[in-house]
């Protein structure tokens, strides 16, 4: 596999238990350097015109799969989430039994991005690169002296580096399932950091207690799903997920949903309930990786299974796409005025990201030719985000100024679109409905 590929997953990770063994200072450095290095590596990725092969042997990704998901079920033990304990125990048996009955080798370039992929590598290293200048900032700021919350945070940065670089370039089911673990240690030490996690940040919230529920069930599906693959076409490379008969449609749901899932693209105004002011450009940087960058390179790996779907689900899953361009854009500009209004802009861009992966497939370009609802989903979304941008702008002239303003506070849609309209109830009922149609439209292809 590629030895620049193989650096940028690894080498954070060495830095990962590097870190835990430092003091404060030494883990602002280590994160600086980790992310300069990064960037050097990607780089070096890029111009180099032949990949340095280094052959490294499927039992080391066996073993860090496995270890993985077994650390994850033992903190799920100590921590007493009993559900998660559940999970990652099924994940741990169907790995042990999967490795010993098959004994699959992973593809020889289980790490080879392409050039794409190697671009979005670089995309998401430079806004790495923005925002932590910002995100140390307020580090310092607030967290000065607790340097518990500091060594989590450069964990947590190390972990998103080598998960988003895996994500990327990886090439295998299994790999994919071992960095979407990877991310979401990173994603609960992130958190930690800001004196969140799912369970409080969400004690009044079912959609947020139960979040890493649906993101583990997701995994364990999907994993699932790549054996079911593996025994089809024996193989574990995407490249080979072509054609599977009836099949075809419920395993592409599972991977649409969990790259749904993992990247936190689910239509509901949950970023305030477990974000603070400062701790926005950190969300900010996980957000525009995970959600906006990760779930379309992923999903776009999978193209070659996609081109043998029935028009049908391409046209529900691009549907829901458009809905989760409206909806960020609907919820930026119900809060404007609030430092994280701009982290649902985030979902709106996912959205158009996600419903890109389907163009120049022929079922797409025949639903979107006939059916304008997409377009305009879209389109009220781009209103919106304008709308947002110019209030946003307003606010901060009218703060200074000292005016007032003529803007409807409690219901700035409303100064947009001179109706009484629930949009909210109206993007719940949506999403949820086309989750549905989409899940029943598979399950009838089995037949």
């Amino acid at each position: 596999m590629d030895l620049f590929a193989l650096c940028l997953v690894f080498v954070p990770v060495v830095l990962f238990f590097v870190l835990m063994f430092t003091g404060e200072k030494s883990a602002y450095l280590i994160t600086v350097i980790s992310a300069v290095f990064f960037l050097l590596c990607t780089v070096a990725l890029i111009v180099t015109p032949e990949p340095v092969i280094l052959p490294v042997p499927s039992l080391l990704w066996r073993i860090l799969t496995l270890a993985t998901v077994s650390l994850i079920f033992w903190h799920s033990v100590r921590d007493k989430q009993l559900i998660i304990s559940v999970i990652t125990f099924i994940q741990a048996v169907i790995l042990v039994v999967f490795e010993i009955v098959s004994l699959q080798a992973e593809p020889d370039n289980f790490l080879a991005p392409t050039l794409r992929e190697k671009l979005l590598l670089l995309c998401g290293t430079l806004t790495i690169l923005i925002f932590m200048p910002f995100v140390i900032y307020l580090l310092k700021k607030y967290y000065s002296g607790a340097s518990f919350r500091i060594k989590r945070f450069g964990m947590g940065i190390l972990l998103l580096l080598s998960s988003f670089a895996g994500l990327i370039s990886s090439n295998s089911v299994t790999g994919l399932f071992l960095f979407w673990q990877w991310q979401y240690i990173a994603g609960c030490l992130l958190l930690k950091v800001y004196g969140n996690t799912y369970g409080n940040a969400g004690a009044k919230n079912v959609f947020l207690r139960t979040f890493p529920y649906m993101q583990q069930t997701a995994l364990t599906l999907f994993l699932s799903a790549g054996i079911a693959a593996y025994y089809i076409t024996g193989s574990m490379s995407m490249q080979d997920f072509r054609d599977f008969g009836k099949l075809s449609e419920i395993l592409a749901l599972i991977i649409y949903v969990t790259a749904v899932l993992m990247g936190l693209l689910i239509p509901e105004n949950y970023v305030y309930r477990f974000d603070s002011a400062k701790a926005v450009p950190a969300a900010g940087m996980y957000l525009v990786i995970f959600s906006l960058i990760v779930p379309y390179a992923v999903l776009a790996k999978f193209r070659p299974l996609f081109h043998n779907l029935t028009g049908s689900v391409i046209s529900l899953m691009i549907i829901y796409g458009g809905i989760l361009v409206f909806a960020g854009a609907y919820f930026s500009l119900s809060g404007y005025r609030n430092r994280h209004s701009i982290l649902n802009l985030i979902m709106s861009m996912s959205g158009l990201a996600v419903a890109t992966v389907f163009k120049k497939l022929q079922s797409s370009i025949r639903f979107l030719s006939n059916n304008p609802l997409p377009l305009l989903l879209v389109i009220a979304g781009i209103v919106l985000t304008a709308a947002y941008i110019i209030m946003w702008i307003s606010s901060i002239f009218t703060a200074h100024t000292g005016h007032t303003s003529e803007i409807n506070e409690e219901h700035p849609v409303a100064s947009i679109i001179p109706f009484n309209i629930n949009f909210d109830l109206i993007i719940k009922i949506g999403y949820i409905t086309t989750a549905a149609l989409t899940l029943g439209v598979s399950l009838l292809c089995m037949k």
